[in-house]
């Protein structure tokens, strides 16, 4: 006989050096939150196993009782749920710190479009630790320029048809070669995080 998919969760306090036994009949077994380190063990096995916060045992046989023992000096707290069937869990749970970083910039620029001379070379950006983004965009109607980066009067790098714009993340320099026989201008925009 197939039983239904069932579950629950509880939360103990375990004195230091003490064991708690907990009849709940089941399939799996997690640890959703621990206030530090402990054992378990199914049924009447003396088997006593590692077991802590996000871990879960799926015993196929199923189980019928449980027992946490506490091997630390001090008490602890745990929540438990114990399941059977097919259970998916979506939630997120993060223990501790989070490093987060801001993902929207700080400063934005739009100098006046940079002229790049027939033949040659220009810097578009320095090297700045600061940059976030760096927006470029031909301004020419007929005619491909190059980005690159580093100064190099060849078709090396990135081409860039007329009236088409890029946007780099990087920090890096960054410059433009102009192939045609006309100067061609080249607008910019640059995020900046502090």
């Amino acid at each position: 006989m197939t039983l239904p998919p069932q579950y629950k969760s509880d939360k103990w306090s375990i004195p230091a050096g003490e064991r708690l036994e907990v009849a709940r009949p089941g399939e799996f077994l997690v640890c959703l939150e621990a206030s530090g380190p402990f054992k378990i063990a199914f049924d009447q096995s003396g088997t006593e196993t590692d077991f802590e916060a996000g871990l879960s045992f799926k015993v196929p046989q199923g189980f019928q009782r449980i027992r946490i023992y506490n091997p630390n000096t001090a008490a602890i707290s745990v929540r438990l749920g114990f399941g059977r069937g097919e259970l998916r869990d979506a939630r997120l749970v993060l223990d501790g710190a989070v490093k987060t970083e801001a993902v929207s910039p700080e400063v934005f620029s739009a100098p006046g479009p940079v002229s790049v001379g027939a033949g040659s070379v220009q810097q578009l950006a320095a090297t700045d630790a600061e940059r976030r983004e760096i927006g470029i965009k031909n301004l020419s109607t007929s005619e491909r320029v190059w980005v690159q980066h580093s100064a190099s009067a060849s078709a090396t790098g990135f081409p860039l048809d007329p009236k088409e714009g890029l946007i780099l993340t990087t920090s890096a320099e960054v410059h433009c070669f102009n192939p045609s026989a006309g100067s061609i201008d080249i607008a910019t925009f640059e995020t900046k995080g502090a």
